[in-house]
């Protein structure tokens, strides 16, 4: 009887219950027609919206004490937070700890916040600079706020590249922090996919070091920064012939057009707008391999990337709302969404 009840409670740890959940996961992600009902609303009236869907739970839990667009970017940390420990909680042993590496990312996204703020004038909230991150909360971020960025940057956990901190003060050197962190953590993500010689898995993580190489790029060629400068700015690691080509390409517009003549389907325009259709690329290329490696680990992590690009989309919508700038269309226009 004992372990009747244990099995009830207990989540299994296997493969297929892992991507049986994932793939319903996946099936309740926003589409584009569900964003164009969002942008008609106002704060209040998208909560209500939310709270008919998978943010339900959250939006009751904080309803009590926050109303409009806090209540709503505090309930879109809650889920994507509890999503994720969800996910790792019916994760086999072995696929929890390569989630626990991937997922860092999104904690490594607010230690750079972080640091920009201590090498600022700190004269804003940190607040309203830092966001939580998954194991960094409010409480943890304001300890971290009080160290110095040496202690700060031997809390994160990376074998980074030697650097002498005090030279983090000008744009260019929290530039070259950021790129040794990137570096250091997909340098560990592309390890962990090495060793489980994992085809889909390799290829996703290659996929991701070539986005945010193609993403530094755009901004680069754009400001016509001199090849080897682009070359020491990018993330060294896995040999790509499309990022060869596009920093040998003699101008941006040249740059542009050869990465539409590869996998990323792009079109020519200004590095804010093309910097916007390589994010919607890979977002359809997670979905797409979602479709098609069902089973295996990689669509888990293409669902990880798809939600945190929801919540991220969602954060965006109900900020713009309450600043009143912004139109529905130009809201439409800056999300990560597909058409």
């Amino acid at each position: 009887m004992i372990s009747s009840t244990l099995n009830k409670i207990t989540p299994q740890k296997d493969y297929p219950y892992m991507n049986a959940r994932v793939k319903a996961k996946g099936a309740k992600l926003l589409d584009y027609q569900d964003y164009q009902q969002l942008v008609k609303m106002e704060e209040n009236e998208i909560s209500r919206k939310l709270e008919e869907g998978v943010y339900k739970k959250e939006i009751n839990e904080l309803a009590s004490s926050l109303n409009g667009a806090k209540l709503v970017e505090k309930a879109l940390t809650k889920n994507l937070n509890r999503e994720l420990s969800h996910l790792a909680e019916i994760s086999p042993e072995k696929l929890e700890d390569i989630i626990q590496s991937y997922i860092k990312k999104i904690d490594l996204k607010v230690y750079k916040q972080l640091i920009k703020w201590k090498k600022s004038s700190q004269e804003q909230e940190i607040e309203d600079i830092v966001s939580q991150g998954y194991q960094l909360d409010e409480e943890r971020i304001n300890e971290l706020s009080e160290k110095e960025i040496e202690d700060i940057l031997d809390t994160m956990d990376l074998r980074m590249e030697e650097l002498d901190v005090h030279e983090v003060e000008s744009s260019d050197g929290i530039e070259e922090l950021e790129r040794k962190i990137d570096t250091a953590y997909f340098k560990q993500l592309l390890q962990k996919a090495e060793e489980t010689g994992n085809q889909a898995f390799i290829k996703f993580v290659e996929m991701e070091i070539e986005f945010e190489n193609l993403r530094n790029l755009v901004r680069l060629k754009e400001r016509r920064v001199e090849d080897q400068e682009i070359e020491d700015r990018l993330i060294d690691l896995g040999e790509s012939d499309l990022i060869k080509q596009c920093i040998s390409a003699e101008t941006y517009e040249d740059m542009v057009e050869r990465s539409k003549e590869s996998s990323w389907s792009i079109e020519s325009g200004n590095a804010e707008g093309v910097e916007r259709q390589l994010e919607i690329e890979r977002r359809n290329k997670a979905m797409k391999l979602m479709k098609t490696n069902s089973l295996g680990l990689a669509s888990v992590l293409a669902y990880i990337l798809a939600k945190t690009i929801e919540v991220e989309n969602l954060r965006l919508l109900i900020q713009s709302k309450s600043t009143g700038l912004q139109s529905g269309q130009e809201i439409l226009d800056n999300m990560v969404i597909s058409r």
